[in-house]
């Protein structure tokens, strides 16, 4: 039963004609008299969904593999433990398991060797619930697909030290764990009351406070810059965070344009604040801000379905209602929450648009095997997702980094101490 509750949790464009597949089909075993007609027939329109579904169960694991490689840290019972946002992906020897963080479910088990050869995938399901449904959920596969198309495209994984920004558009829920806490802490902000705070408490223009420097520098036209840098275990120092601000004639603005802090940064910026009795309070972002960001559908899928609906439309026989249903991939892809979601908003997340991308290129299959040719043309899926990306980084940038206008009485000076009082207004 495990295959058909799948079948109901992912919707699939192979069910659209599945008669065209007839001769794909391997041979049924024999059915048990109570079985129903129409178990076969979802098995049959099912086959190449699963060959499909296969290989994106290949393609999480080859993903997991990745995450651990690059993120995993090392636990005293010689594990190797990956803590994302939404997610913890352990490893010990060649085993791996991947859980659903806030309720510590498993949602997959499978094995790698030390060349990253995935085998044994299997998806956990919950026995103690009827039909016992598999653990994983749509929107959670796609995550961890979105991560393989990234790696698949060539390129690499943001480092642990990379704009906080960066790595929540890329990875999303599957972020290093923090990572939308600190998203948070500078769309409340934070860690500008901590900075402006030190210094307004010492005075100074140019702090060292451990392995931290705040530095604030004023430049021309009215334009000046609040620094964090942060000095590593070899000596190097980076950018951590950078503010930028510039007068106008009702006050200031000021945006941030480095962000580029750890958790353990955030909670040290934290006690910091504390000895110097600095106003603050923590904040805790949801993993799944960044994955449920709707945007716009890709102009690509929007004109293969328009296209496809309007084909459809043309061809369709009203005699045959249920022909046009199966053949039309608004009707017949979509999932009702989908399908009632993109008629009311016209727009989607990352991740249903992926989906909604395989479904349309499955769709191109059944049409060129069952009449030789097809309307639909899609680029390659690599493009369609870096363009969705490039729109949900300016959300991300807009959400939690907006330049803000701080309106002030004090229009001439432009100390530290001055921005620093400003910074009150913040609070």
């Amino acid at each position: 039963m495990g295959r058909g509750q799948r079948a109901g949790d992912i919707p699939s464009a192979s069910c659209l004609l599945p008669s065209a597949f007839s001769s794909e089909t391997p041979p049924l075993k024999p059915i048990p008299n109570w079985a129903k007609t129409q178990d076969v027939i979802l098995y049959q329109g099912n086959y190449r969904r699963r060959q499909l579904e296969d290989k994106e169960n290949q393609a999480i694991a080859q993903a997991a593999v990745a995450l651990v490689k690059k993120y995993g840290v090392a636990t005293k019972d010689n594990q190797l433990t990956y803590q994302a946002d939404a997610f913890t992906i352990n490893k010990k020897g060649e085993d791996y398991t991947i859980y659903r963080r806030h309720d510590s479910k498993p949602l997959m088990t499978f094995m790698a060797d030390r060349w990253s050869q995935v085998r044994r995938v299997n998806l956990a399901q919950d026995f103690n619930t009827e039909n016992h449904p598999i653990n994983i959920l749509p929107v959670e596969r796609q995550e961890f697909l979105l991560i393989a198309d990234y790696l698949k495209s060539g390129k690499q994984l943001p480092s642990v030290d990379d704009d906080s920004r960066k790595i929540a558009c890329v990875l999303s829920s599957v972020s290093p764990s923090g990572t939308h806490n600190i998203l948070e802490s500078f769309k409340q902000p934070q860690v500008l009351q901590i900075m402006m705070g030190a210094i307004r408490n010492f005075e100074k223009d140019d702090l060292i406070l451990g392995n931290y420097r705040i530095l604030f520098q004023q430049g021309a036209d009215g334009k000046s810059t609040l620094q964090l840098f942060k000095t590593e275990l070899g000596g190097l120092q980076r950018e951590a965070v950078r503010f930028e601000f510039e007068r106008t004639e009702t006050g200031m603005t000021h945006q941030v344009k480095a962000l580029a802090i750890t958790e353990a940064d955030l909670e040290k910026l934290g006690l910091l604040a504390q000895k110097l009795h600095i106003n603050y309070q923590s904040y805790e972002g949801d993993p799944n801000d960044t994955r449920d960001i709707d945007l716009p559908v890709h102009p690509e899928i929007t004109r293969n379905l328009d296209k496809e609906q309007s084909h459809q439309s043309t061809q369709s026989t009203p005699n045959v209602p249920d022909r046009k249903t199966q053949s039309n991939p608004q009707q017949a892809c979509f999932n009702s929450p989908m399908r009632q979601k993109l008629t009311t908003t016209g727009k989607l997340t990352i991740g249903e648009q992926r989906e909604l991308y395989q479904k349309i290129l499955l769709q191109s299959l059944v049409e060129q095997h069952d009449k030789g040719q097809t309307n639909i043309s899609l680029p390659p899926l690599s493009d369609v997702v870096q363009d969705l990306m490039n729109a949900r980084s300016q959300i991300i940038n807009n959400t939690y980094t907006p330049s803000v206008e701080v309106h002030s009485q004090h229009q001439k000076s432009h100390t530290p101490q001055q921005l620093a009082t400003n910074s009150q207004e913040l609070e």
